[in-house]
Order: C-alpha cells, then sequence, then structure tokens
C-alpha cells in the first residue's frame, strides 16, 4: 500500500511540474526571426525579350533595325534560371540590378512570382527604380532550381542626342546625319541596349527690355479674371495620390507695346504683386472683394482617403530691373520673327508652415465655426466626425485697404525675413548689351526699398501642394479617384486617373477568381456576398447545391474572401478566390447582396467558367477582374413643421432650404443656415419618422446613413429675460482706475452668445439686462445662462450668480534713479524722491550700491489722479547737476566736473631780456587764449578760470604752452598745468635745459635729475613739491670746440616706479614715473557642510574679469592671485580688485575680506527635503524568479515527502 501511496504522489509531482514548465513556455516570450540569404550569384539570365521595342548587346545604331521614340516606355521581359544547388528556402532572395543610362523603372510592390514550368507560387517581388528583388516565400520546397520570369517597365526612355538649333533647316540636317542615339541599359550580367530617336529643335532668342512704353489696362469684367485650377497625380503603387490646388489666381489682361518693333500686343499675368507695379496696388485689387474673407478649402473624404501630407506653396512675384521698380519686359524672336511682348514672372515654393501658420480646432468647435476663427494667414485641418479631412486656409478680405484684414507680403515677411522674400521672389536683373539678363545681387537698400512698396500689399494667389495616401489601392486601370477644392464660392475638381497592371491573382484548374472595384475609384469593394451558380444540362443557371459548397468549395489564401455557410464575400481588396469545383462543369458568381452604401438594383454576374483539368492544381486563367459596382446617392430634404408643443408654423416663416446635391453613404453632410424670423426663435433642425442622424447644432454636420435623410426644422416662441447688477470695491475710485463702462457677456451653456456695454444710471448704479431670450434649447431642455465680464484693467472680477463684484487694489509703483559722471567722480551723491513736489525719500549714490538705486512700492495715484515723482540732487561742489528721462522710463542725473584751475605762467631770460614774449595756451592741442609777457608785467601771467574736465565725455584736459620765436633767443619750457609753467628763453650761444616731473600712480616725495653734457655729468637738481616738479638747467654753453653740445637728463632710480624720459633739450625734458608696485590677493575657501568637488572664483579688476581660477582639495582650497598692478598704467589711481564665484548648485555663497587682508568664500550646502522612500518597481525578471523559486520550492517539498515515505517503511 506504501509503495502505492509512494508511486501516486510521484505522479503527482511529475504531472504538476510538467504542467508548470508547460505554462511557463507560455510566461517566458519566445522570439523567432526570419533570416534572408542573397542567392543572386545562383542567377542566369536566358533571355531579355520587349513585345514593343528591339533589343540588342551592340552599342552600335547600325546594328538596330527599328528605334524607339524619345519619352516612350519599354517593356521588358526577363527569363532567367535559378540554380542554387541545395533546396531553395523561404527567405531566399534575388536582387537584380538594372541600369539604364536613361529611365526609371515603372515601381511595383507585391507581385506573385510563379515557377515558369508548372505555374506554382514561389514568392513576391519588388520592383524599384534601379532594382528587381525577388523574394521566396514557398515553405517546404524541394526543388534545387527553378525558372522565373519577370515583366517590368522602363519608363521615359531617351538618348545623349538632344539639341536646340536656330533654325529648322539646321535641325533638319542633324536629324539627317544622326537620327538615333543609343540608351544603354544592363540587368544584372547582360547587355539590353536600345535604338532611341534624338530629340532635335528649333530655339527662340529672347531679348529683356528695363525701359519700355507704358502698359494701359482698361475697367469691367474683361480686364480681370478669377481662373483658379486643381491638378493631380497618381503614385506608381497606385495606393496614393498628389494634388496642387490653385487658389485665388487672378488673371489680368492688358496691352504692351514692343521697345523692337513699336507693335502693341495683349497680354496676361497671374501675378497680382507684377500688376501692382505696373498699375498700383489700389487698382489691381480693387478687383477683390474688400467685405468677404478669401477662403481656400479642400475636402478628402474618409471612405477614399487616410491622411493629408502638407508638402509646400508656391508663391509669385516679379522679376524687376535694376532699379527695383520696374517689371522686366521679354520678347521672344525665332528665325528673324519676334512674338509677343510679356512681364517676367518669379515663382518660388516655401515650406508650409513657412508661408500659413497652423491652427487647431477648439474642443466642439464645428467646421464653420473653426473656419469663421482663422485669422488673415493662418490655416487648419479638421477632421470630421465621420473621418473626413478638411483643410482650410485664409487669405483674408484681399480688396480691403486695412492691412489688418489681409495677409500681406510684409506678414510673409515676418516668418521668413524680408531678405528672402525680396531676392527670391522680386530679384533684380541687369540687361546685357545682346538684351539677355543677368541676376544680381539685391543691395540692402534695394531690399528696403522694394519691402516698403510691397509690405502692405496682400498675397492673392497660392498654389499649395498635398498627398495623401489611399484607404485602399486602386485595383482597375481607367478608374479615378476625385477631389473638389474652393477658393471663395468656386469649385475647382480634379481626377487622378490610374494605371494599373495586371495584378498578381493565382487561380487553381479546379477554381475560379472574380475582382469587384468601385466603378469610380477602382478600389476594391469588401463585404459584397456572391452565391455559386452552375449551368445544368439543358444549359439553364442553378443554384448549386448548398451542402457541396459547405462541404467542397473553399476560399483560396489569406487575401482570397470569406466563406460563410454557402456564400461567399470578397476580401479587403475586393478579391474572391475559390476552388473545389467539379471537374467538367460550367460555373458563374452571382452577385446577391452589394455592401452597405452601394446599389444592389443591378447584381453583378461574372463570366462563365468551364472546368476542366487533370491537375486540379495546376495554374489557371479562370478570372473576372471586370465586375463594378456604383454608390448608391441620397438625397437630404429639409422642411417646416409645427412646434412640438402645439403652436402652428409662424406666418410669414421663411422656405426650408433646397439642397440639390447627393450623398453617398459616410459622406458629411453640413447642415443648411438656421433660419431668422423677428420674434421667434428657431430651434434647429432636426429628424423625424426615425432617422438617426446625429445633427448637433444648426451650423453643424452629420454622416449620412444608407439612405434619404428629410431634415425638419421649427419655431418656439418660448423667451426669458436675465439681468444683474455691477458693484465695486475700490475706495470709491481713489486711483481714478473705474473705466465709464464695462461689458458683460451671456454665455448659454457655457457658449457665449451675447454681450452688453454696462454703464452707471442717474443713481450711480449699474445695472443691466438681456431680454428676449430663449428659454429652452434644441432638445427643449431649460438653457441654463451665465454671465462673464471682460478684463478690467487694474481690476480682480467676483461673480456671484448674475451679479458681478470689481475689486481693486490700491496700485503701486517704481521709479528708478542712476547717477552719471563727466569727469572725475564724487565719492557719493544725495537724491532726494519727490512726490507732487513734495520731498518723500532720500538715499545716498556711491561706488558700492554702482550709483543706482530703485524706490519701490511707492503710491501710484492720489484722489484719482497719477502722482508725479521727480527727483532732486543735493548740491556738489564743483558739480553742474542735468536731470533727465521720466519716472517711467527712470532718470538719470549726469553730473559735470565744473572745477576750474588757474595755470601760472613765469618768464626768464638766460642773456639780455628781450621787449616782451608771445605766448600761447593750448587746451588738448588746440590754442584757447594768447598773451603777450614782459617787463611790465613782471614777466609774469596766470591763466584763470580755466574748465579742468571736458564737458563732453569728462577726460581731463590737457594743457600747455607755446612761445612764439623769439629771435637771437632758444626757447625752453618746463613745468605743468598744475604747478605752472616756466619758460626760459636762453641768447643765442648758451642754452636753458628745463626738465618737469610727472607721477602715475602714488607720487615719491622727491626725484633727483641728473644733467649730462655730451655724456658727462655736469649738474643735479632735486625735484619736489616746493619748486613744483620743475627745474631749467640755464646759462648753459651751446657749443664745445666748435660742436653743438648734447645735453641729457637722467633720473637716479626710485623703488616701485619705473621712468621714461621724452622731449628733448630744445623743447625739455618730461621724466614720467609709472608706479608698478605689485601686491597678491589670497583667497580661502570653506566648507559648511559636505564640500563640493571644486569651485571656480573670478577677480575682477574695476570691475572687468581680469583672472580666473579653480580651488579643489588638491590646492587645499587656498589660490593667491600674485603680480598685481596696485595702480592704474593710464592714469594713475588705485585699481579696486574684487571677486565672485561662480554659483554651485545646493549651496549658499558668501564672501568676507578685502584686498589687504585677504577674501575668505564659505560655501554653506542648503538641507535637502528627505523623500518619502521609492517602491521598488515590480519588473519581469523578479517575476521570473519567484516562478523558478516555486518550481524549485515545490520540486524539494516533493522529493522530501517522498524521502521521509521511505524513511518510516525502512524503519518498519
Amino acid at each position: 500500500m506504501d509503495n502505492v501511496l509512494q508511486r501516486k504522489l510521484l505522479a503527482i509531482i511529475i504531472s504538476l511540474f510538467v504542467i508548470l514548465a508547460t505554462l511557463f513556455q507560455y510566461v517566458m516570450p519566445t522570439f523567432a526571426e526570419e533570416t534572408e540569404t542573397d542567392i543572386t550569384d545562383k542567377v542566369t539570365i536566358d533571355s531579355i525579350t520587349s513585345p514593343n521595342a528591339e533589343i540588342k548587346d551592340s552599342e552600335n545604331v547600325n546594328d538596330f533595325s527599328s528605334f524607339v521614340k524619345w519619352g516612350s516606355n519599354v517593356d521588358y521581359k526577363i527569363d532567367m534560371t535559378v540554380n542554387k544547388g541545395t533546396p531553395i528556402e523561404t527567405g531566399d532572395i534575388i536582387e537584380i540590378p538594372f541600369q539604364a543610362e536613361r529611365g526609371e523603372l515603372f515601381e511595383s510592390y507585391g507581385l506573385s512570382v510563379l515557377d515558369a514550368e508548372d505555374g506554382s507560387l514561389l514568392g513576391e517581388a519588388t520592383i524599384t527604380k534601379n532594382k528587381i528583388r525577388i523574394k521566396f516565400t514557398k515553405k517546404n520546397n524541394t526543388k534545387t532550381a527553378v525558372k522565373l520570369s519577370v515583366k517590368t517597365t522602363l519608363k521615359t526612355v531617351t538618348c545623349g542626342l538632344s539639341k536646340g538649333f536656330p533654325t529648322q533647316a539646321e535641325v533638319d540636317a542633324e536629324y539627317a546625319a544622326h537620327p538615333t542615339g543609343i540608351n544603354k541599359v544592363k540587368i544584372l550580367d547582360k547587355n539590353a541596349n536600345l535604338n532611341v530617336q534624338a530629340n532635335y529643335f528649333v530655339t527662340s532668342s529672347e531679348k529683356f527690355y528695363g525701359v519700355y512704353p507704358t502698359p494701359t489696362i482698361g475697367d469691367g469684367p474683361a480686364v480681370f479674371k478669377l481662373e483658379n485650377g486643381k491638378s493631380g497625380r497618381t503614385s506608381s503603387t497606385n495606393a496614393s495620390t498628389h494634388w496642387d490646388v490653385l487658389g485665388g489666381n487672378g488673371t489680368y489682361t492688358y496691352t504692351v507695346t514692343s521697345p523692337a518693333t513699336g507693335k502693341t500686343n495683349s497680354t496676361k499675368t497671374t501675378s497680382s504683386a507684377l500688376a501692382a507695379f505696373l498699375f498700383g496696388n489700389e487698382k489691381v485689387f480693387s478687383f477683390f472683394s474688400s467685405t468677404e474673407t478669401s477662403y481656400i478649402e479642400d475636402t478628402l473624404p474618409a471612405d477614399t482617403y487616410k491622411n493629408m501630407k502638407l508638402s509646400n506653396i508656391t508663391l509669385v512675384g516679379a522679376g524687376l530691373y535694376k532699379d527695383g521698380k520696374t517689371p522686366l519686359l521679354k520678347q521672344s524672336s525665332r528665325e528673324g520673327k519676334f512674338g509677343d511682348c510679356f512681364h517676367l514672372v518669379e515663382s518660388a515654393s516655401f515650406k508650409f508652415d513657412e508661408v500659413l501658420t497652423k491652427k487647431e480646432a477648439a474642443s466642439g468647435q464645428s467646421y464653420e465655426q473653426f473656419k469663421a476663427s482663422l485669422k488673415p494667414g493662418e490655416y487648419g485641418i479638421y477632421t470630421s466626425p465621420n473621418g473626413d479631412i478638411r483643410f482650410v486656409a485664409s487669405l483674408g478680405k484681399v480688396g480691403s485697404k486695412n492691412p489688418n484684414d489681409i495677409y500681406t507680403w510684409g506678414n510673409f515677411a515676418d516668418k521668413v525675413g524680408k531678405e528672402t522674400v525680396v531676392r527670391r521672389l522680386f530679384p533684380l536683373f541687369d540687361i546685357k548689351a545682346d538684351g539677355s539678363v543677368s541676376r544680381i545681387t539685391v543691395p540692402q537698400e534695394k531690399i528696403d526699398e522694394i519691402y516698403n512698396k510691397i509690405k502692405d500689399w496682400p498675397i492673392s494667389r497660392i498654389v499649395f501642394s498635398f498627398d495623401s495616401d489611399l484607404v485602399k489601392p486602386v485595383m482597375r486601370t481607367g478608374a479615378y479617384v476625385e477631389n473638389t477644392a474652393q477658393f471663395i464660392d468656386k469649385s475647382m475638381t480634379a481626377k487622378n486617373y490610374f494605371v494599373v497592371g495586371d495584378i498578381s491573382l493565382h487561380t487553381y484548374k479546379d477554381g475560379a477568381a472574380i475582382l469587384k472595384t468601385d466603378a469610380k475609384s477602382g478600389q476594391g469593394i469588401e463585404k459584397a456576398e456572391f452565391k455559386l451558380q452552375e449551368k445544368d444540362p439543358a444549359g439553364n443557371w442553378i443554384d448549386t447545391d448548398s451542402q457541396y459548397v459547405k462541404d467542397n468549395v473553399t476560399v483560396v489564401g489569406n487575401n482570397g474572401g470569406k466563406k460563410i455557410g454557402d456564400r461567399f464575400y470578397t476580401s479587403e481588396n475586393g478579391i474572391l478566390n475559390i476552388r473545389g469545383l467539379t471537374n467538367n462543369k460550367t460555373y458563374r458568381l452571382v452577385e446577391t447582396k452589394a455592401p452597405e452604401g452601394y446599389d444592389n438594383s443591378n447584381p453583378a454576374i461574372s463570366k462563365e467558367f468551364v472546368i476542366s483539368f487533370t491537375d486540379k492544381n495546376a495554374p489557371s486563367d479562370n478570372k473576372d477582374l471586370t465586375l463594378t459596382n456604383k454608390k448608391s446617392e441620397y438625397k437630404v430634404t429639409y422642411k417646416i413643421v409645427k412646434n412640438p408643443n402645439g403652436e402652428e408654423i409662424p406666418s410669414g416663416s421663411p422656405a426650408a432650404p433646397v439642397d440639390p446635391k447627393t450623398y453617398n453613404f459616410h459622406s458629411t453632410v453640413d447642415v443648411k443656415p438656421d433660419l431668422t424670423m423677428t420674434g421667434y426663435i428657431f430651434v434647429g433642425w432636426h429628424t423625424e419618422n426615425g432617422q438617426k442622424v446625429n445633427v448637433k447644432d444648426n451650423d453643424s454636420s452629420f454622416t449620412m446613413p444608407g439612405g434619404n435623410v428629410e431634415l425638419v426644422g421649427y419655431w418656439i416662441n418660448n423667451t426669458t429675460e436675465v439681468s444683474g447688477e455691477k458693484t465695486w470695491d475700490d475706495a470709491n475710485n481713489k486711483d481714478g482706475k473705474r473705466p465709464n463702462k464695462i461689458t458683460v457677456n451671456l454665455l448659454s451653456n457655457g457658449n457665449k452668445i451675447q454681450t452688453k456695454d454696462v454703464t452707471a444710471d442717474a443713481t450711480g448704479r449699474w445695472l443691466y439686462s438681456f431680454k428676449n431670450l430663449p428659454k429652452y434649447d434644441n432638445q427643449r431642455k431649460e438653457i441654463k445662462y451665465t454671465v462673464t465680464e471682460e478684463t478690467v484693467a487694474g481690476y480682480t472680477t467676483e461673480i456671484n450668480g448674475l451679479n458681478i463684484k470689481n475689486t481693486h487694489t490700491t496700485e503701486k509703483t517704481n521709479v528708478s534713479v542712476s547717477k552719471k559722471w563727466v569727469g572725475k567722480a564724487a565719492s557719493s551723491a544725495k537724491i532726494d524722491l519727490y512726490a507732487d513736489g513734495v520731498k518723500k525719500d532720500s538715499v545716498t549714490l556711491n561706488q558700492a550700491n554702482w550709483w543706482q538705486h530703485i524706490f519701490t512700492n511707492l503710491d501710484k495715484y492720489k484722489n484719482g489722479a497719477e502722482i508725479k515723482y521727480t527727483v532732486k540732487e543735493e548740491a556738489i561742489a564743483n558739480y553742474k547737476s542735468v536731470v533727465s528721462g521720466d519716472m517711467t522710463s527712470g532718470y538719470t542725473i549726469t553730473n559735470t566736473n565744473v572745477e576750474k584751475l588757474s595755470i601760472p605762467v613765469t618768464k626768464k631770460w638766460v642773456g639780455k631780456a628781450g621787449d616782451s614774449a608771445t605766448v600761447k595756451l593750448l587746451a588738448d592741442g588746440s590754442v584757447k587764449e594768447t598773451i603777450t609777457l614782459n617787463a611790465a608785467g613782471n614777466w609774469n601771467h596766470t591763466f584763470v578760470n580755466l574748465p579742468k574736465y571736458d564737458a563732453n565725455d569728462g577726460h581731463e584736459i590737457v594743457y600747455t604752452l607755446d612761445e612764439t620765436k623769439v629771435n637771437g633767443y632758444t626757447t625752453g619750457i618746463s613745468g605743468t598745468a598744475m604747478t605752472g609753467f616756466t619758460i626760459t628763453n636762453t641768447i643765442t650761444g648758451k642754452v636753458s635745459v628745463p626738465v618737469t616731473k610727472k607721477w602715475i600712480g602714488k607720487p615719491a616725495s622727491s626725484a633727483k635729475i641728473e644733467l649730462y653734457a655730451d655724456g658727462v655729468k655736469k649738474d643735479s637738481i632735486t625735484l619736489n613739491e616746493e619748486n613744483h616738479w620743475q627745474h631749467t638747467f640755464a646759462n648753459l654753453d651751446k657749443y664745445k670746440n666748435g660742436t653743438e653740445i648734447k645735453y641729457t637728463v637722467k633720473e637716479e632710480a626710485i623703488a616701485n616706479y619705473k621712468a621714461v624720459v621724452s622731449g628733448d633739450m630744445n623743447s625739455g625734458y618730461m621724466i614720467t614715473n609709472t608706479n608698478v608696485e605689485k601686491l597678491s590677493i589670497p583667497v580661502i575657501k570653506k566648507w559648511v557642510g559636505k564640500a563640493g568637488d571644486s569651485a571656480t572664483v573670478k577677480l575682477f579688476a574695476d570691475g572687468k574679469l581680469k583672472e580666473t581660477a579653480v580651488l579643489n582639495a588638491a590646492s587645499n582650497w587656498k589660490h593667491d592671485f600674485s603680480n598685481l598692478q596696485k595702480y592704474d598704467a593710464n592714469d594713475g589711481h588705485e585699481i579696486t580688485y574684487t571677486i565672485k564665484e561662480e554659483v554651485i548648485s545646493g549651496y549658499k555663497t558668501a564672501i568676507s575680506g578685502d584686498v589687504r587682508n585677504g577674501f575668505v568664500i564659505t560655501n554653506t550646502q542648503n538641507v535637502p527635503k528627505i523623500p518619502g522612500k521609492p517602491n521598488k518597481p515590480n519588473t519581469g525578471d523578479d517575476s521570473n524568479l519567484a516562478f523558478y523559486g516555486f518550481v524549485m520550492l515545490l520540486t524539494a517539498t516533493g522529493i522530501s515527502i517522498l524521502m521521509r515515505l521511505r524513511g518510516k517503511k525502512n524503519q518498519r
């Protein structure tokens, strides 16, 4: 018994383990990837033929007996053998290069590839512009070699012989000499060349004019015609379309005169901008409406299209002569004969959003509401409830003279730049001597001139392009899809016709296939229902036995349709492919039910299929690809009924609209506008009699059901009134901000329907009311009315029911003041703030606050009048103060240093004194004053009341002296404007050498100057403040041994100073000493909290960045900014050094210290908030680990139980 129990338990454990292991296969994901193997090297081209062209390996035209016309298409049939040597597998691919010197392959996708010998399906082929790609998809194939045939088409075949000639005789001669040329074609390793007809033509010469008689234009309808248009093309895959829509295409007709012949001709232009250059913008745009908005619209029905991909917009301008004012006139001639004249139009394409601005529809907006919301230059793509895609763009009221009502060239320039607009659409040309033109670079002044002329002109004409994928590919040649665009009220309809190659539809000998397509679009019709019929011996058609169909007839492949019971249904692409038919019988397929939305009155019947075979699996041609069906067309009618509440139709009510259009199933129907009648409310259009159409409101749309729709409308006379009061909480209008009126909006169920201006009545109350409002909506539900208020500047709004309260908080303002110095700045300046002339506040400006301040939190109004804030400065000696600016933009107080100085001049003579001397005082090198010194004046003079600083830029004025030459004397000048000047005149034969001392930076107490004669020290002098830092070495010999002595000076070195000697012995020497004292500034970094990785410190000299250092642990968080100049080398002022630290995230920075003692930068770490610990995410890995653990635990438990049982048995 124990053995049985053990065996049972073991079996249960094993079974459970197997179940869990099986389940695990579904828990763990598995991945399979199909691999591709290229076997192109196993391919041999057997032959290349064409039904419509001669193909040869030769490149000699004489080897060909025929030629292909220029630009025609050539069909190719390529027979090949694939000899792999091993079984051909799913995923094997062949890529055959197709290289044509000129032309491209017709692209096709998903073509079936059949065995050329037995017709079996091997795979599919894809043909692109220069390659044929075959992929084998047949599984479990034992074939190692197959023969294949591929058909394709080379489009637009040409050759290299294309040239123009001035005369037809030359064209004929060239055709006689070289009628054809070779187009080299290579397919894999085989040449398949073509002999192609050459292309020669007569050329025209062109001459351009920038000066010509003024064109003339008349009036009336013959002058202007609005000619919109639309065109399109299909893709090579027949799965998408391209459309070009031309809107606002105004054609202007006018008269021009040829400068060459004097003859006039009528010409046209579609560029309104060009016409405006010729005839003025008011004339040109008066042909457009000034009150009606120009919309461009396009609808893509959802049953045909599934998207809209906007590509570009093309605009037109004018080619201009180099003067930037005159459109170029062009005239062609051919074989000596002149043609008509016309003006040169320039066009350029731009990305869609470079021209127009996209807007999205608001939630719940109907199409008409969205359309009306567009501003000039805006566009949108609106998706209707049934999926229709509706494009709409607004160009504004083109005929308006108000630029705000239109989309202008200026608006366009705001998006792309005026340079782009002018250079691409209004370029300039120069005319050469032979009458040809060359484009020239438009200079900036011409860009500005042209832009200013056109900026307010409307853009009236645009061509926009877009692509759209079809819901299904087109399956039948000759079918077309249709699309209609609209400009204002003019429709433009275009059709895209399709050319479709034979579809790859494999049928068997015991089967048959049909294709059911839309009669217009050629797209497959899905779910068309068919039954199978056969001919009886008498030749009558009878339904095939239902049970036989159920038991024996099957659908071929995934795209072959469906069978339900004894009925068949077409696939998504309209295909029905069946097999299992009885040998030696004749069958046909008969449509029993068309899909919803299609006409069922004339059921489709296929051709007869005669079934005859020895091998039912062999391929057959039992196909009928011609079955079509038209969509049903339905009507929408409108009528007026009485009020559901029992009221009769109001007398004089408008007639119901008439809709002449017909609609297909699922079309979008725009409901006609509502009707209005004084004293009644039109509720809207709705349905009755069980029609299920969802019409949201009068301006909306609905999706057409499969039948006619009758909409009914009615009025109700139920009205109500809404009233309320406006109150103010603004301290009785203390600030004077309360307006004279406010605007209240009335909302119906949240939608604004009315507005009303509200003012105070005679008693001061602000009351309002809205009367004659509908009380019920279309569903006879009571309407909820609410109010809102247009924003009142400076007030907040509170609405309680229908009452509105506005609250105003006293407004505050700020007044800024900044200080500007012209000349040497004072140490500080005290500024007083005045409110309406009464002193209110004051502040001291200095270098520490950067000479600026903002007076904040100031009352803006007092007793309803705005307070005028002004500033004044307390007088500063030697400065003139001027206040500029205002309280809104801020005040600037400019102080000009008006300090005066006096400059004494002393004249000395070495030798006999002269009678007089004329001395000129120069200010910054310009003569300011002239005086005469003589004995009567004791040879002294003082220039007085001289400005020390320049009044314009504040620089310190440099004063110098110049003496008119005194015959028989040499002149030497020493001294400065601060110390005074000494002019020494030395009699001929003697010389005097003046020397002056100048300091940049802090001066020393004295300086010893040595005089050298021909390099030998002769004399010395100590200069200091007492002798005004100047001296003249006088009565010196001029010659020695007949040679003029050269006198020079030197200064004994002074520590921390650099001396530079300038001047000469004749004009005097100037010794300039610059203080070159250096200093070092230590910086220490401290951290409060965790230290960062590094810190970047910047040193500023007089506010300008001088040096940057990075502090880190490796540098012990220290750095010395060393070898720094203490004084400025230009004007000698002591340099102010400051430091700043780059912001360190998570830290606050404090800087202490100064230049003398060094700086300490302390960074304090911010205390972070500790967030809650996040839950660890539950991942798939954890789930799998848990599963493994469970299986292992279960197994271990089972084994443990088993061992215990065995142990007990052994004990017994």
